[in-house]
This record gives C-alpha cells, sequence and structure tokens, in this order.
C-alpha cells in the first residue's frame, strides 16, 4: 500500500465502463493502515445521491464505534441497476455495476488497510434492491447485505447462483414506495426473506423478538432470525411497525432505532 496521508475521509474517481464513475469513503478513528478493516458498501436510492445517504444514515458515526470503513458509492444517472431481462437500465448493465463494486473493493483494498473478503454491504431503496441482486451473483464480492426498505423482481429466485451471503431485510409495514406485501412485478417481503432462507440453507423455524424492549409507542420492530445456515451467515428479517420509506437514526424517533447500528451489529462480529 501507498503511505497514508492521515486523512480518514478520502473521494475515490476512475472511468470504469467508459462512464465517469466516483465514491466517497470514510475510515473510521480507530484505523492505523496496518491492521486491515472490513468494509461496508453502502448503496443510495434513486434520486438520491451518495452525499445524501451520508447524512441521512449517520453511518460514518457507526463506523467509527464499530471500527470499519464505508464507502458510499454515487449512482451513474441517478440510479443503480439491476440485472434483468428487459429492464429500463439506460442502457446500463446491472453486472458491469456489480463488476464495479468490485472495482472499488480492489481499489480501496490496494490504497488502505481494508480486507477485501470482508465486505459487507447495505442499500436503501433502489439501492437495497441492487444489493439483494449483487448479493446473489456468480462470486459475489460481498459476505452479506443489509436491503433496508427495498425489494426483489418476482423472478428474482432465478437470478440466484451459488453466493450464500448472510443476509439482513429490513422493511417498514407502512411503507407506501415499496410494499411490504410486494406488487405486480416484485415479491413481497416475507417471500423475499423465505427465498433467502432456502437458498441459504437455513433452519425452518426462526428465533424471534421484538425490539427496542423498552418501547414506547412505535416504532417498534419485530425480528426473525434463520440460524444454521450453510452461507456465511443468517438470515434475518425485521418488520418495523410505525415507520414509512425511511432510514431511521436515533435521533429521529422516540424510541432512538438506529438502522445502522443494527446492520453494523449483524455483520462485524462475523468478519474476521
Amino acid at each position: 500500500m501507498p503511505d497514508w496521508d492521515g486523512r480518514r475521509e478520502f473521494l475515490g474517481s476512475m472511468t470504469f465502463a467508459g462512464r465517469e464513475r466516483s465514491f466517497i469513503g470514510h475510515l473510521p478513528l480507530s484505523y492505523d493502515h496496518e491492521r486491515r478493516v472490513p468494509l461496508l458498501l453502502a448503496y443510495h436510492g434513486s434520486g438520491m445521491h451518495a452525499e445524501q445517504l451520508r447524512q441521512v444514515t449517520g453511518l460514518d458515526w457507526i463506523a467509527n464505534e464499530h471500527g470499519f470503513a464505508v464507502i458510499y458509492p454515487e449512482a451513474s444517472d441517478g440510479f443503480f441497476p439491476i440485472p434483468c431481462p428487459g429492464c429500463e437500465n439506460d442502457g446500463r448493465d446491472g453486472y458491469e455495476e456489480i463488476d464495479f463494486a468490485r472495482q472499488i473493493i480492489r481499489w480501496t483494498s490496494e490504497k488502505y488497510a481494508v480486507h477485501p473478503d470482508s465486505v459487507y454491504a447495505t442499500g436503501f431503496s433502489m439501492g437495497g434492491f441492487f444489493i439483494n441482486y449483487m448479493g446473489c451473483a456468480p462470486d459475489s464480492p460481498v459476505r452479506g447485505i443489509a436491503p433496508v426498505a427495498a425489494g426483489a423482481r418476482s423472478d428474482f429466485e432465478g437470478f440466484c447462483s451459488s453466493s450464500r451471503p448472510s443476509v439482513l431485510i429490513i422493511h417498514a409495514i407502512q411503507d407506501l414506495v415499496a410494499p411490504i406485501e410486494g406488487g405486480a412485478k416484485t415479491m413481497s417481503i416475507a417471500d423475499l426473506a423465505e427465498l433467502w432462507r432456502v437458498h441459504g440453507a437455513c433452519d425452518a423455524t426462526p428465533a424471534s423478538w421484538d425490539y427496542p424492549a423498552d418501547a414506547v409507542g412505535p416504532p417498534t420492530v419485530h425480528a426473525s432470525l434463520w440460524g444454521g445456515c450453510a452461507g456465511a451467515g443468517p438470515v434475518r428479517l425485521d418488520v418495523i411497525d410505525g415507520a414509512g420509506h425511511r432510514w431511521l437514526t436515533s435521533t429521529d424517533n422516540p424510541n432512538e432505532v438506529d438502522l445502522g447500528d443494527v446492520i453494523a451489529d449483524f455483520f462485524f462480529p462475523l468478519a474476521p
């Protein structure tokens, strides 16, 4: 690796597949340029930008607490395409976007002490839609995914390869943008969780609990976790009651539910 200049924030840019692409990066306060740290890729929703997701989620602060690096890729033309026949992606290929994720990981791990085999991804809305596909792409570059307020097309099952990531799905009952029941071309979130459970060869019966334990009114979360999986880790579904199509943080709801903390607690105890 080249010498580190001591900065914990960085910008990356490159020409990839004929397009100028960029991303924002953050290194945790514990970073020392010697011990490799895990990496979280965070994908924004349609119509958003990388910096907006960074501000909305507060993931930099959570990365400082948990000791992981985080990168926010910037979508080309406003959204992340998915690999599917007949999708209108403005001529872009979802497989190409997955390859760009591989390039981001390669660039980052060559420049900073980031572990290329300990990479996870989260995404909000369309960004979460995309990471469902990246999670089970052939030779997926990520060990785990956490889609928030996002689903998958009804033909998603036919896309999945042998990759078996750990999976945390977070979705609100009151989400009107990405309805939890699914739609004409999208599966329900319950069916998506079941698909990941079967794909991961997980136990049929989940452990279930509600949080936060001291909740007074909404939002509250019902969690179901299927263990015993053959893949990288468990499959979990967190259903939020009392929120819409948004990313909850500890400062914007009375029960201090913070999705970034939930995701960090789920992934990084598993990291090498």
